[in-house]
């Protein structure tokens, strides 16, 4: 047990809850708009964001697992206030493109780096059977806060959109000083693995392989689906709201109520896990999408909200699943790399969803292009159920050899 780390999950609550307070997250898509920016633009700018996260995210991962993961977190922290540096000082599209381009740099180099320090200091304390609870309890506290800023954002925008930025940029600050505190030896964690003289790299291949017979890529791309799709809607209904005749305040709010509750989803996500399995809160979370995704079609405020609330929760309750399903099976040398791996393929779907969707969205009125995301949900749910299947039946081959052999013996 190293207790140099028993201050790291500290000083990672009080990163991320300052890296949280988004003030602008619950009204940039108005923000934007306000600009004189299409729907088209906005959904470039969007890909341009996720297409960067996706092109930096192994490399990221690398970074943190090879350079340090402190190091590749304040390296984040930079880029993050040079993204919010431009925004608040230049309103061109092409100074927009740039600055959202050095924020999916930022969150590619926060993404797979920080949950793996975070499960590896509670790892050499010894507590790595807890991670569940203490990144439920973190995504809770982190929610809160970022819902509590979404709530304050239009207030903010009254004074000035700069200003809401200029918040932001701040609370940055601010997580960047608790950030110094952490304490970061990737001695500890290097080379912890079941084969100590692999090659890096090779180690990254093995595990691949390893999981090919499980076909744990059907796995990721599936949940990576869902992810997409409810990010787009989660995103999206600000216009969707906007064209329904609601304010901007009461549309902050709405998010900031939202963000809340996806907080209190994550202590829901530790009981549910514990009742049941992967399998099943995969197959039920898409289930209960589809059928969120088609009501849609009732160009309602009332049903919008509703509809809004359970496919935030039903993506936040997969998430956290996910996240654990997959921690579990990484070993700690590997882990910052593997995660940005996971992380690489969601935001490849998530940038293809915004760019077809974008396109929609100019075709096509705000509730119909919502109506269409049940498309790639029903094809998750065709990949999922794929991935489970070939789960069970590689497991049932080995339980069936494994019952001979010892007869044999």
């Amino acid at each position: 047990m190293n207790k140099k780390y028993n201050k790291n999950i500290l000083y990672l609550c009080l990163f991320e809850s300052f890296l949280s307070m988004t003030f602008q997250r619950g009204i940039f898509i108005l923000f934007l708009i306000s600009l004189g920016l299409t729907n088209s633009k906005i959904g470039l700018l969007q890909s341009a964001l996720f297409f960067t996260i996706f092109l930096s995210e192994i490399p990221t991962g690398i970074v943190g697992d090879k350079l340090g993961r402190k190091k590749t977190l304040i390296m984040g922290i930079i880029l993050n206030i040079a993204s919010l540096v431009i925004i608040i000082s230049y309103n061109s599209f092409i100074m927009i493109f740039i600055s959202f381009i050095l924020e999916g740099i930022a969150m590619a180099f926060f993404s797979g780096t920080g949950s793996a320090l975070f499960y590896d200091s509670l790892k050499l304390m010894g507590k790595e059977e807890k991670y569940l609870k203490y990144s439920g309890n973190m995504g809770t506290l982190t929610n809160i806060i970022m819902g509590l800023s979404i709530a304050i954002g239009p207030f903010l925008k009254d004074i000035s959109w700069q200003f809401v930025y200029k918040s932001n940029l701040v609370a940055v600050l601010c997580s960047g000083v608790f950030l110094l505190f952490v304490y970061d030896n990737k001695e500890d964690y290097a080379g912890k693995s079941d084969s100590e003289d692999v090659p890096f790299f090779k180690e990254i291949t093995n595990f691949f392989k390893e999981n090919r017979k499980f076909k744990l890529e059907l796995f990721i791309i599936g949940t990576s689906i869902i992810e997409a799709t409810s990010a787009y809607y989660y995103i999206l209904c600000q216009s969707l709201f906007g064209s329904q005749d609601i304010s901007i305040k009461k549309i902050g709010i709405i998010y900031g109520v939202l963000q809340i509750m996806s907080g209190l989803m994550y202590k829901l996500a530790i009981s549910i896990n514990s009742k049941y399995t992967i399998s099943k809160i995969s197959i039920y979370s898409i289930m209960v999408s589809i059928i969120g995704f088609s009501i849609i079609i009732f160009d309602n405020s009332l049903l919008t909200l509703v509809t809004l609330l359970i496919i935030t929760a039903i993506s936040d309750i997969l998430y956290i699943s996910k996240d654990n399903y997959i921690q579990k099976s990484i070993s700690s040398n590997i882990r910052g790399s593997l995660l940005s791996i996971v992380s690489f393929i969601t935001s490849v779907i998530i940038g293809m969803v915004y760019l077809i969707f974008g396109k929609l969205g100019d075709v096509f009125t705000p509730n119909l292009t919502m109506v269409f995301l049940v498309v790639p949900n029903i094809l998750a749910l065709v990949i999922l159920n794929r991935y489970f299947k070939f789960k069970n039946t590689s497991k049932n081959i080995y339980l069936k050899n494994l019952t001979l052999m010892e007869k044999n013996d």
